[in-house]
């Protein structure tokens, strides 16, 4: 069973100070931000050790895990440990061909997005019990290509709706040609939860039609590993990264562009390119992709806290310095944007947070997963308070 605890850890505290210290002095309008530990949720036991964990949920004390290739979805209850499986690997409905991530609707059931080669949309309620999938390969197309590398969030629309919004990766054409910078944008469609029927379907935000973008791209080279736009919602509207801007993008809830911010990057990127015809070999692939990936600032989520929009990147390292296979550890930047002046602020992570995610919480707080320190594999969940400054 997996317990909830307080954490009081002087050496995580510390090392937040000390990754502080050591942030690049190339703009000096950029703050400091200060994470102050508050609670540890550990992710393991004797039976359990996830791999992979959702905190969409979180306000109702539970999150969401499994492990990969397993699929065994569960829920772990935080105040009294439980863990209860939901699904399992299987083609049928409601059991997981691939990696998806779960999100809590306003209503309270749990939607469970699957992506890649089987592309549906699992909807249990709030007691975990299965009531429907939706398969995206069976609708139009045009609006529901093949979804890869996305972001998803529900909100309430109107009486017994739901609007979905999904960051979308069009797989056959978003690699090695030209036309790939048209393949990525967001859809968004309005869910009946009664009969689960679909209406009004819009897919836009396309970068070739973003001027500040386009501007960035060119019809010879392949200058990023992914696209797919990041997107959050806070204060009645959306905020949007994408990896090939150095703005990020304010819009109402029609989608009008409000404003945008300039983001000065503390940790420059060293802008690896390659032109479409020298990666017709598969082959060389796996290692082109991993120098775009890392040479350059990927994206990696987003979110809302008391008026700042946060996202997080991948801390750019020189191309002679990747290696040709394996696993490495990555460093990762907490950067915000002061959505009402614009100032910025940065963070860059400590080690033990590795595969840096995290969700934002009332109360100005943020919860991370990593390790409980550099040496231990094991998972857990910080819950830490945000200041800016």
């Amino acid at each position: 069973m997996i317990r909830h605890i307080i954490f009081i850890a002087f050496f995580f505290g510390t090392l937040i100070s000390c990754m502080q210290s050591e942030k690049t002095a190339s703009n000096n309008t950029v703050g400091d931000i200060t994470l102050i530990p508050l609670d540890t949720i550990p992710l393991f036991d004797e039976v359990h050790t996830f791999q992979f964990h959702f905190f969409r949920n979180l306000e109702i004390n539970k999150v969401s895990a499994f492990n990969y290739p397993i699929l065994d979805l569960s829920v772990i209850d935080l105040e009294s440990g439980e863990v209860r499986q939901i699904t399992q690997a299987g083609e049928a409905p409601g059991e997981l061909a691939n990696i998806a991530e779960p999100i809590i609707a306003p209503n309270g059931d749990l939607y469970v997005l699957e992506q890649y080669n089987v592309t549906r949309l699992h909807i249990f309620n709030e007691a975990y019990e299965y009531k429907h999938t939706i398969r995206f390969d069976e609708l139009n197309t045009r609006y529901f290509p093949e979804l890869a590398n996305t972001h998803f969030q529900v909100f309430k629309y109107g009486p017994n709706e739901h609007k979905l919004v999904f960051s979308v990766e069009d797989l056959l054409n978003s690699q090695y040609n030209p036309k790939s910078y048209d393949a990525y944008g967001l859809v968004e469609f309005i869910l009946n939860i009664e009969d689960y029927t679909i209406s009004k379907p819009q897919y836009f935000l396309t970068q070739d039609k973003v001027p500040a973008i386009k501007k960035a791209l060119s019809a010879n080279e392949l200058k990023w590993q992914v696209m797919t736009p990041n997107f959050t919602r806070g204060a009645d509207h959306y905020y949007v990264m994408y990896q090939t801007s150095k703005l990020a993008f304010k819009y109402d809830t029609l989608w009008n562009l409000v404003e945008t911010y300039p983001v000065s990057y503390q940790y420059p990127a060293y802008g690896y390119a390659v032109p479409f015809k020298e990666i017709d070999d598969t082959k060389k692939r796996l290692f082109v992709e991993r120098k775009l990936q890392y040479t350059n600032h990927t994206i990696t989520h987003t979110g809302f806290v008391n008026n700042h929009f946060l996202f997080t990147y991948r801390k750019p390292i020189r191309e002679e310095q990747i290696p040709e296979s394996g696993v490495f550890d990555r460093e990762f930047v907490l950067h915000a944007i002061n959505v009402d002046d614009g100032r910025e602020f940065d963070l860059l992570v400590p080690p033990n947070l590795v595969g840096f995610k995290f969700q934002a919480l009332p109360g100005g707080r943020l919860a991370i997963t990593g390790r409980v320190n550099e040496e231990s594999e094991d998972r857990s969940l910080f819950i830490f308070k945000v200041e800016f400054g």
